[in-house]
């Protein structure tokens, strides 16, 4: 997974949350058959930058 997750933000390091974890669910698309998701412990707009 963090290798899915470092490559989705070297093709593109502006993405906002939504659009990292499609970016990473694409990345390990025909590899797993676990599907990646986002958590957090307060609401979040999904829309927001990922901020690193």
């Amino acid at each position: 997974m963090s290798y899915a997750f470092i490559r989705a933000l070297s093709k593109n390091s502006q993405q906002s949350y939504q659009q990292l974890l499609t970016s990473i669910r694409e990345e390990l698309q025909g590899k797993y058959s676990q599907k990646p998701q986002l958590s957090c412990s307060h609401p979040l707009d999904t829309r927001l930058l990922y901020v690193m």
